[in-house]
């Protein structure tokens, strides 16, 4: 034991077991010693002085628990990595990676004190299992691998395929060899090998590398304590630090080390023992001699593969970048499985495998479907039948399914689907089968080994998303060969002859693996992603209406009408989805309807598509003409500024919706990286929260944050996994995202942070907070030259929607600052060494290259910018991958979450390794929800059994597509989050109404923030901090004074249509001429105050414009001033007729959905004016207007508007 392991009493240890991580015997679900004798702890050290390991149980389970002593020092960092990786891997199901029970730390007390702990103690709990060396030792484990080839080969694969998610999740183990594998054996199960002991993973290798020379010490005793014999596995790049002294250098290594130990693990398997040929006196040289000796032995040896040996002899390459990584490992262990199988095998089929089809159920599929001209009950079917088996199956992949047939085929008996555990993926069919079985005697069953009947069929062009997960998650199968087919209805005798000489079935299925497990939660969440994708293609398609034209009698005009007919003969041409939301005309409004309310934003242009038609269906873009005008009858009046030719008949939408469909194939994208991201998929459907050390961010955390900003700062920096903040109005969660992304680049300077945002005014509005405070912009925003590397990522016509102060971070801006800074400062050397000619020279030429490579520093930029601000949609692999770097980002920030759909939100998530989401799910988010759950509910019942399972799926649905809401859900198992509750905003006579009717307290006051939420309580959730301070206001004299006013229209109600009201905007124009003193101008910084007029449509934008055009920049619609805030502001309602029914959407319209009516009432600062018919509100229905309407008669004033 080097100076730096302090030897600690094996007694000691025992005593802190004893009082801090063992319950009393009474204690149900207590943590017991396995003996149930507190004074028969049976730990052991695992490394004298550091770790410590305890046998225990749980119940009926046997757990292991292992305590990390030394905190200040070493054992707090091992004990940090062995946690984090063990949450974060611990709930995926995989075979190879062990499952977590818990773990913490032990804050120091009293006792610990008196013990010389003063940094307390880490422990973790894992399900109980030996190591490989516990468990019979490497002989025992090398002589099992070598009589059992092929199933070495599948344990090969699944460790390589456990390494290789802990690589994607930039984890390494730095430590594989047997001793830390682990032998599980459950019940009746073979038993199976699993990594363990992952305390020398993720960055530990930075601790090398640091100030204190003890860290390379301390893990050189650790490695040591392991035995001389764990070399054999090391990699050469770490054999320097085991055999070096005291202060010698030496590294642990990184990915390639892992494949390297993997590799030397996995050769002893196929070529025995290492005993004989490893050294007797061991040291780095002879170690070295030795593994280039195995390599020798694989590439001659005649036992092993040719492919296998080839592929395990370049992983235990002397160099560590002449090693191939685990993906590719894992990739040519799939080509070469089923050829070193069978090569292990030896047994030879003489005669082709058979297989058995039932003629009446071909008949009700293959026959039905029009596979089969003639029923396979007659002679002809039948020919037809075995030929079309024959050649479906040609070189079939064949796998087993854990449930056989249940999950994938939705008809028959579930007993019978499940007994269907052979899965034969043909060049067509997916086949299920099960062992052939003929009744004997009295009923009696005899199986035969040589024949597998087929049970059910699916055809590959339509397998759902179950199936083909089944099969991405059966990296390598068998490969059949040739087949046979008979009927199941032949004689006695017939069959014999068919039967006889076969070969059996185990050929191929006792080394089909079987799919890696998927959770029925995993499956679930993805198949609910998948439909939300088709979900958004089908309301994109939607949004495209048939026309046909007429003159208008001007050259600068043409009149466009909808062709209804034509739009309901495309419903035929889609899939059943996408005709079903063409259909609904609760979804998709009719023409004008749908132009009337397009556009959300204050310009009033709103811009259209004109294109072909293409036998029936949407073609090539011919124009993109301006909207001019929405009339009666289904009719759109386009611009033709220059004369442009619009078709007598074509297809109409929304220049805005052309790149929502590469937004779409984008996310799609990002899905397929979502279901290959086990571990983040955990975290979305409730994996466990990981919760760092407070204390270590204690001190860097700003004490100017107020009230509860620096705890909520806090809790973001201490969740090392996801974590979700909730930031109603005005508590300032912007504020606070921003402090800790600039903590942690503080204390992190070399870790890389994604921060992202779903629109492009809250990405920059995060990115100039964050910039100022790490003072990379300074007082006047020009950029300053910093330690770190900030780029702004805009694509296309992205870049025109980027704030001009963020845009300066944009790469190009940016290459060409390094550029002329360092050309700079190369001029300033050379000045000062013009009489060095052999450095004038180099410098010269240094000089020179700069300017010449422009590319090459963008590239190095790129992949070296430790801070990248991208909206969700940018955030692609082509911009953060492709044009950057594969390395994950350490931190991914996401801003406005719940605005965002699930597949936007996974575009930036894939990219990192933590997590943090930020956003307000009572504010508005992905389109309205209301339009999924009613679509949802549609399906019903639908005829169409397709239609009909999304109905019955709708649960699911519902909780991935409000992903962010689901996380705050208090019957949610795992996941961490907070939300913000203190107010800075709002007045508290307005911050009430919204408290009180969007945040309530529930009756048990357990879910706050609910959007839909019934306020039992009548109070909210909100807590105001600012002063309440009046408004500049005196005139009109109804206004001055008060902070919530509500003018009520009764008697002058006048909405013509659905989209705008003109006496409402008459009496909202009369209001803001008539305001003294008046607000100051939009965007002057003069003194006095700011005014913000909102309402619902863009039609009563435009109203509102015409009768105040010199207000004309502060008039918004809703949905584009969410994230902006005012002084004053005025919001016009717009509807005050009873429609349709009285139902609230025909009667509120927009305001139905109290996510938006939450955006316009809480913007606010001083003085919040509602202007519409009181009473049409306030019996809505709607239980959002109900409680503002009853809140408002308590916190403010109801006057009514004079004729």
């Amino acid at each position: 034991m080097s100076k730096y392991m302090h030897p600690v009493d094996q007694r000691l240890v025992d005593d802190l077991v004893r009082t801090y991580l063992t319950d009393s015997e009474n204690q149900v679900g207590g943590h017991l010693p396995r003996s149930r004798q507190p004074d028969q702890l049976q730990g052991h050290a695992v490394v004298e002085g550091l770790i410590y390991q305890y046998p225990q149980v749980l119940g009926t389970d046997d757990v292991n628990l292992q305590l990390y002593l030394g905190l200040g020092n070493l054992g707090l960092q091992l004990w940090e990595q062995e946690v984090k990786v063990l949450l974060r891997v611990g709930g995926l199901g995989h075979p190879a990676l062990p499952a977590i029970v818990d773990g913490g730390f032990v804050e120091p007390d009293g006792k610990l004190a008196a013990a010389g702990m003063n940094d307390g103690f880490g422990y973790v709990r894992t399900v109980a299992a030996p190591s490989a060396i516990e468990d019979g030792g490497i002989a025992t484990l090398v002589d099992h691998m070598t009589q059992r080839p092929a199933e070495a080969l599948r344990y090969f694969w699944l460790l390589a395929d456990a390494l290789a998610i802990l690589h994607d999740a930039r984890i390494v183990h730095r430590n594989v060899w047997p001793g830390t594998l682990q032998v599980v054996r459950r019940g009746g199960e073979a038993p199976r090998l699993q990594l363990g002991r992952f305390e020398l993973s993720a960055m530990v290798n930075s601790l090398l590398h640091g100030r204190d020379p003890s860290f390379r010490d301390q893990i050189r005793d650790l490695l040591r304590a392991q035995g001389l014999r764990a070399t054999a596995y090391a990699p050469p790049e770490r054999l320097p630090l085991i055999f070096g002294g005291p202060g010698t250098g030496g590294d642990l290594g990184g990915q390639e080390g892992d494949v390297f130990s993997l590799g030397m693990t996995v050769a002893e398997w196929f070529l025995g023992p290492y005993d004989e040929q490893f050294p007797e006196d061991p040291d780095e040289i002879t170690i070295r001699n030795f593994q280039r000796g195995v390599r020798a032995r694989l590439n001659v040896s005649a036992s092993v593969p040719s492919e296998l040996a080839r592929l395990l002899g370049d992983m235990v390459d002397d160099v560590a970048r002449g090693r191939p990584k685990m993906g590719d490992v894992l990739q040519r262990l799939g080509r070469l499985y089923d050829g070193s199988v069978s090569r292990f095998d030896q047994r030879i089929a003489d005669l082709p495998f058979l297989v058995v089809f039932q003629p009446s159920y071909t008949d009700r599929t293959l026959h039905a479907w029009g596979s089969i001209q003639d029923p396979a009950t007659s002679p002809e079917g039948r020919e037809e039948v075995t030929a079309l088996i024959q050649r479906d199956l040609a070189g079939a992949a064949v796998i087993t399914s854990r449930d056989g047939a249940l999950k994938y085929v939705q008809v028959g008996d579930p007993e019978d689907r499940r007994r269907a555990t052979t899965v034969i993926f043909g060049a067509e069919y997916v086949w299920f089968c099960e062992k052939y079985w003929r009744v004997r005697g009295f009923g009696s069953k005899k199986f035969f080994e040589e024949a597998q009947v087929i049970k059910y069929v699916l055809r590959r062009a339509e397998a759902g998303f179950d199936l083909t997960d089944l099969r991405a998650r059966s990296p390598f199968a068998r490969t059949l060969p040739m087949v046979d087919v008979v009927p199941d209805d032949l004689g006695e005798t017939a069959w014999a002859r068919a039967l006889d000489g076969r070969p059996l079935w185990s050929l191929v299925l006792g080394d089909a693996p079987e799919a890696l497990p998927r959770r029925r939660r995993e499956l679930d969440f993805l198949r609910a992603v998948d439909w939300l994708l088709a979900y958004q293609w089908a309301r994109l398609t939607s949004r495209c209406y048939a026309f046909s034209s007429e003159p208008e009698g001007t050259q600068s005009q043409v009149v466009v009408r909808w062709d209804q007919d034509r739009d309901r003969d495309r419903a035929n041409k889609l899939t059943a989805l996408e005709a079903k939301y063409l259909s609904s005309e609760r979804l998709r409004p009719g023409f004008a309807d749908f132009f009337s309310a397009a556009g959300d934003d204050a310009s009033g242009r709103i811009m259209t598509q004109v294109l072909a038609d293409d036998r029936g269906r949407p073609g090539e873009v011919l124009a993109q003409l301006p909207l001019k005008d929405v009339r009666l009858g289904d009719q759109v009046v386009l611009s033709t500024p220059k004369g442009e030719r619009v078709p007598a008949t074509g297809w109409i939408r929304l220049a805005e919706d052309a790149p929502s469909r590469a937004a779409l194939l984008r996310q799609a994208e990002a899905r397929i990286e979502l279901g290959d991201n086990r571990i983040l998929l955990d975290q979305l459907i409730g994996g466990r929260s990981i919760t760092g050390r407070r204390r270590r961010w204690e001190p860097l955390v700003q004490g100017t944050l107020k009230g509860e900003g620096r705890e909520a700062v806090l809790d973001i920096l201490t969740q090392e996994s996801l974590f979700a903040v909730q930031g109603p109005p005005g508590t300032g969660k912007t504020e606070v995202s921003s402090e800790a992304v600039v903590t942690y680049l503080q204390r992190e300077p070399v870790n890389r942070i994604l921060v992202s945002a779903q629109s492009h005014d809250a990405l920059d509005n995060l990115a100039l907070r964050v910039l100022r405070k790490l003072g990379v912009l300074d007082e006047r925003d020009r950029p300053v030259e910093r330690d770190w590397v900030a780029v702004r990522v805009a694509q296309g016509k992205g870049r025109d929607r980027v704030d001009p102060r963020t845009a300066q971070f944009g790469i190009d801006e940016v290459t060409d600052r390094y550029i002329v800074g360092i050309s700079r400062r190369l001029d300033e050397r050379l000045n000062s060494i013009i009489t060095q000619p052999g450095r004038l020279e180099l410098l010269v030429q240094w000089r020179e290259s700069v300017a010449r490579t422009p590319f090459e520093m963008r590239r190095r930029l790129r992949r070296s910018a430790n801070l990248v601000f991208a909206t969700c949609g940018g955030s692609t692999r082509r911009t953060l991958v492709d044009e950057g770097t594969a390395e994950p980002f350490d931190w991914v920030v996401v801003e406005e979450a719940a605005k965002a759909w699930p597949t936007e939100l996974a575009l930036p998530l894939v990219r990192g390794l933590r997590w943090t989401l930020v956003g307000d799910q009572a504010q508005i988010g992905a389109y309205a929800r209301q339009d999924v759950h009613r679509f949802l509910d549609s399906c019903e019942a639908d005829p169409d059994a397709e239609i009909r399972a999304h109905w019955e799926r709708r649960e699911s649905y519902s909780t991935a597509f409000e992903l962010f809401a689901g996380l705050f859900d208090p019957a949610r198992v795992g996941g961490a989050t907070r939300q913000l509750t203190e107010q800075y905003r709002m007045r508290p006579a307005i911050a009430e109404v919204v408290s009180r009717s969007f945040y309530p307290r529930t009756a048990a006051g357990e879910q706050p923030g609910a959007v839909d939420g019934v306020n039992l309580s009548g109070t909210g959730t909100l807590v105001t901090r600012r002063a309440d301070t009046d408004h500049l206001v005196e005139f009109p004299r109804t206004l001055a004074g008060r902070a919530l006013v509500w003018l009520d229209t009764q008697g002058v109600h006048q909405d013509r249509g659905y989209w705008s009201n003109d006496a409402e905007a008459r009496v909202v124009a009369q209001l803001v001429r008539s305001l003294r003193p008046e607000p100051r101008p939009a965007g002057m910084p003069a003194e006095g105050y700011d005014l913000a007029v909102l309402t619902p449509y863009r039609a009563q934008v435009e109203l509102l414009q015409q009768r105040m055009p010199e207000r004309a920049k502060e008039i918004w619609t809703i949905d584009s001033f969410q994230g902006r805030e005012a002084d004053v502001v005025v919001v016009s309602l717009v509807r005050d007729t009873p429609r349709a029914g009285g139902s609230p959407l025909g009667s509120l319209g927009h305001l139905a959905d109290a996510p938006r009516v939450n955006v316009a009432l809480s913007r606010a600062r001083d003085l919040l004016v509602i202007v519409g018919r009181f009473d049409h509100f306030a019996t809505s229905g709607v239980p959002a207007w109900e409680s503002v309407c009853r809140e408002v008669k308590t916190f403010g004033a109801v006057v009514p508007v004079e004729r």
